[in-house]
């Protein structure tokens, strides 16, 4: 006998070999007449209208008055200063000797930021102002020996007048044979003498002038040389130019102050000011034409994604960059918080220009407008999926505004221009199929 043959046969579970195959097509079945539900059920033929869009002014500071589908122009950028960055530079070259500030400090115009190794210029100060008070002395020697001279041009003139008038009492007596005609002529030659003394001492006070007019040239060199010199020592301590806050610190103790070796080659410290910050902005070309100078602007930064910043359109870079198709736009943030750095990425919402006739305080800005009645507790019924007149019904909730014109109230969110909304929404479920059948308004 087969040993096979005693093995018993396993029982046979009829629920699981039939039921399960059952049970999973029952499932398929299911699901595919779920999802052909739509498509088996006739639509419900809905009344509707489209959203339509219309200008309105809003206050430009009322809250939630702006959004996102409001600006013309959105575009990336980061904060830098305003104008432009500023640095505290050495005016002469030098070693750093040390440093009085660092990163993150508060400075005011004027303060020491800085200072250079200085012994050279102390010398030359010496030196420059000795020279100075040896040019003043000699100065003053010329001036005395000049202010002699006129006295002695004074005796040398009385002493002229004296032989003359002598000669003149003795020229009769000597026509009369009183007086001998040789002690007149050598009188007369001692008054050529005379006269030519007066011309010697005129020439000598011309001299003395020019001198002093040398002596005080080279007196004003060298004064000149000695403000130089004290001037030189003044800029080893570098100073910063404005009030702000020191964005980076750009050498060290030891560093070379060379001029003409590259960008910053003599700057200490770069500063800005907290209250002047910007956006440089990087403005898409294909919109470019709608931006232009004094359009205001919405500024987000990631630190305060919470804050919007008003900011204002000042200035554009006039060069496109290629790479990125884009062209720089700087705008100015109004008040900024103490909290903004350089740097740090923002977002720009450049909100539409304001137009002619547009109130002061007010901007005009496109609002999306649906008729009163299809407005119901905040919500409204819109077909989505749409393909023809036909699609999907949604419920969906709105913000309304103030404005009203002719039973059409201004929405601010939730409807977008073109929506199709139904009006007739009695019983009607979310998700229902509708076909539109339009509206004679």
């Amino acid at each position: 006998m087969n040993t096979n043959d005693r093995i018993p046969m396993p029982p046979r579970r009829w629920l699981l070999r039939f039921g399960l195959p059952v049970l999973v097509l029952a499932a398929a079945a299911a699901l595919l007449l779920g999802t052909m539900w739509s498509s088996i059920m006739p639509a419900r033929s809905v009344q509707t209208v489209s959203a339509l869009v219309r200008d309105v002014d809003t206050p430009i500071n009322a809250a939630n008055t702006t959004t996102s589908s409001d600006a013309v122009v959105q575009a990336p950028g980061w904060v830098e200063p305003d104008p432009y960055g500023t640095y505290a530079g050495a005016l002469v070259e030098g070693v750093v000797k040390e440093l009085h500030v660092l990163e993150g400090d508060t400075v005011t115009a004027g303060q020491p930021v800085a200072s250079l190794v200085d012994d050279e210029a102390r010398i030359a100060l010496q030196r420059a102002r000795a020279n100075v008070l040896h040019l003043q002395a000699e100065v003053l020697m010329t001036e005395a020996e000049r202010d002699q001279v006129p006295s002695r041009i004074k005796a040398a003139k009385a002493k002229v007048s004296e032989l003359e008038d002598e000669i003149n009492r003795k020229i009769p007596l000597v026509e009369q044979g009183a007086v001998a005609a040789g002690p007149v002529e050598r009188l007369k030659l001692r008054l050529q003498s005379a006269h030519a003394a007066v011309e010697q001492l005129v020439i000598e006070q011309k001299r003395l002038d020019a001198a002093i007019m040398d002596d005080q040239a080279e007196l004003a060199i060298g004064e000149s040389e000695r403000d130089d010199a004290m001037l030189r020592l003044n800029r080893m301590t570098v100073v910063s130019p404005i009030d702000g806050v020191v964005i980076e610190r750009l050498t060290s103790p030891g560093s070379v102050i060379r001029f003409g070796n590259g960008e910053h080659s003599s700057h200490i410290v770069h500063i800005y000011q907290p209250e002047k910050l910007q956006v440089r902005a990087d403005v898409p070309l294909a919109t470019a034409a709608l931006v232009h100078t004094g359009q205001r602007a919405e500024v987000v930064v990631d630190i305060l994604p919470d804050m919007v910043f008003k900011g204002e359109i000042t200035r554009f870079v006039h060069r496109a960059d290629l790479s990125k198709n884009t062209i720089e736009a700087k705008v100015r943030i109004i008040d900024p918080s103490p909290l903004l750095k350089p740097d740090m990425l923002a977002r720009v919402r450049i909100l539409p220009a304001l137009e002619p006739g547009t109130q002061e305080g007010m901007m005009r800005v496109p609002r999306s407008f649906v008729p009163k009645d299809a407005i119901i507790d905040g919500y409204a019924w819109i077909i989505e999926s749409r393909s023809g007149g036909s699609g999907i019904a949604r419920r969906r909730s709105v913000t309304l505004g103030n404005s009203e014109h002719d039973g059409w109230i201004e929405v601010i969110e939730g409807i977008n221009p073109g929506d199709l909304l139904i009006l007739d929404s009695n019983g009607l479920q979310d998700g229902d199929r509708v076909t539109s059948t339009g509206d004679d308004r």
